[in-house]
């Protein structure tokens, strides 16, 4: 794929997406058609090239530039997310597709913005059981980059049940774990400094 600025991109995707539903729903369609071939698909997986820089890779790919784009994230998201299982199916017959769950993972990793992590947790939920042991634990290494305080309930349950029935996961599951732990204790102190600057203010009055 060859775009001239990925940035510029971007912005125009936002501009033109933000307020038109009928713009955005039939980009959309029109994506989803394109990404039913798997070599489109592919392509637009690998990192983008600028025309305007002397066809310099860059570390974006077309897909990452949509997922960085907030009016269409959730959609795009959506619409790797659940084509998951059909080239992890693919990969056990060895139809050479085997790497395009680890690209399509990839572009969830350290995205700029993150609209709506609810929706995005729960969609990586969603698919996490019907993926491989390899797969599951890429899927979990990150889900405490992307999941909201209230998903965590949810998630520690979900990777409890993955742990008792799959022993290879454990190690992935407990650095998950240790990571949500981690950000829990950050909120509450965080929340109890907030309340301990109060205090000392209530008292200096």
């Amino acid at each position: 794929v060859t775009v001239d600025d990925s940035r510029k991109l971007r912005r125009h995707l936002e501009q033109k997406l933000t307020l038109n539903e009928p713009l955005r729903r039939t980009f959309l369609d029109t994506l989803e058609h394109r990404m039913s071939s798997t070599s489109a698909l592919r392509a637009a997986l690998r990192p983008v090239v600028i025309s305007a820089a002397g066809r310099v890779n860059t570390g974006d790919s077309f897909i990452r530039i949509l997922l960085n784009t907030i009016p269409i994230q959730a959609d795009v998201a959506a619409l790797l997310l659940e084509r998951l299982p059909e080239f992890t199916e693919a990969a056990a017959g060895d139809t050479g597709e085997a790497g395009i769950p680890h690209l399509i993972l990839g572009q969830f990793r350290w995205l700029d913005t993150i609209a709506n992590g609810a929706a995005l947790t729960s969609k990586l939920l969603q698919v996490l059981p019907v993926c491989p042991p390899g797969l599951q634990g890429d899927i979990i290494s990150f889900l405490p980059e992307i999941a909201t305080e209230n998903d965590h309930s949810a998630i520690v349950q979900e990777l409890s049940q993955l742990a008792d029935s799959n022993h290879e996961i454990v190690p992935a599951v407990l650095s998950a774990l240790s990571g949500l732990l981690s950000m829990n204790e950050e909120s509450a102190v965080a929340a109890l400094g907030g309340g301990g600057e109060g205090e000392e203010g209530g008292s200096l009055a």
